[in-house]
């Protein structure tokens, strides 16, 4: 799945000249083709049940307020986390990036917010939830355990978050990890991938509005 990600995005990239608007479309469906579709697939060929594959059980009611405290509540964790690796020096952002993402921004603002959050909160939220703290969560625990199972898999999102189309983002990794260890834990807990995608997806939306008014919030 990474490779193929990666392949594709940078495809995707190169090759598609369309709208801002219709980039994220055809991004929102590459994430879901890629990290709910192909898993899925495979699940059926090897005649295992979506619901096992996923774990989509329903927690317990507390669990799902807990999920969305931490959605909302997580990203200055994550923004210091990030600020603190800069200061380290570990970064790849320079003024020529720090520039086309300013111009890719600026090509947002034609976007209607609900379809930037949709095709890079709400999905990418569900559908990486489905393959990380799901296909994969539950393969590693079979083999070797729980704790086993957050570590890897939260190493994992970790290290797909650093791959971007266009190369290599260093700086997300800390952050990315911690969050994908959080987002595991909470998976051990809970025996369910379900508060981990509503934790997801609120917290990418989260970003997502507050990019889109940094203007009106600075």
């Amino acid at each position: 799945l990474f490779p193929l990600h990666f392949f594709a995005s940078s495809a995707l990239a190169r090759l598609f000249d369309g709208s801002p608007a219709s980039r994220l479309a055809v991004a929102g469906g590459l994430t879901a083709a890629l990290f709910g579709a192909l898993p899925a697939a495979v699940a059926w060929w090897n005649r295992v049940p979506l619901t096992d594959a996923w774990r989509l059980r329903a927690p317990p009611a507390v669990v799902w307020l807990a999920a969305l405290v931490l959605g909302f509540g997580a990203w200055p964790w994550v923004y210091e986390l990030v600020l603190f690796v800069q200061q380290l020096g570990i970064h790849a952002l320079d003024e020529e990036k720090k520039a086309a993402v300013e111009k890719l921004l600026e090509g947002w603002k034609t976007v209607p917010l609900a379809l930037i959050i949709l095709t890079l909160g709400v999905i990418p939220g569900i559908c990486e939830e489905l393959f990380f703290r799901g296909v994969l969560y539950g393969g590693v625990r079979r083999e070797f355990g729980g704790w086993t199972a957050v570590v890897v898999t939260g190493l994992a999102f970790g290290l797909f978050h650093i791959v971007l189309a266009g190369g290599a983002a260093p700086e997300r990794l800390v952050p990315s990890t911690i969050l994908g260890l959080w987002l595991g834990w909470i998976r051990l807990r809970s025996g369910s991938t379900l508060p981990g995608i509503v934790l997801h997806v609120c917290h990418n939306s989260t970003l997502l509005a507050m990019t889109h008014y940094r203007a009106e919030l600075a």
